[in-house]
């Protein structure tokens, strides 16, 4: 299963919180400094022509837009969402 069937995102709004802080060992990720729709686009035509399974598929996309639509909802109705199955 790759995403939740449901899941409750909830985000306190009576009280202003403090930004989590972090310690300990920092892990540095090397990243690309290409341009990312040519990355894209490259990462694309690689499956297209040699085969096999992209980094990210449709049901990563769609889990993203699903959650991006659930956080939007969540703060512009202030309360809790859930995910549902789409």
């Amino acid at each position: 299963m790759r995403g939740p069937s449901r899941f409750s995102l909830s985000v306190p709004y009576d009280q202003p919180q403090p930004a989590p802080t972090f310690s300990g060992d920092v892990e540095v990720l090397p990243v690309d400094n290409g341009e990312p729709l040519a990355a894209e686009l490259a990462a694309f035509l690689a499956v297209v022509r040699a085969g096999g399974r992209p980094v990210v598929d449709a049901e990563d996309g769609r889990w993203a837009v699903v959650i991006a639509d659930a956080l939007l909802r969540a703060a512009s109705e202030r309360r809790t969402v859930e995910l549902l199955p789409v």
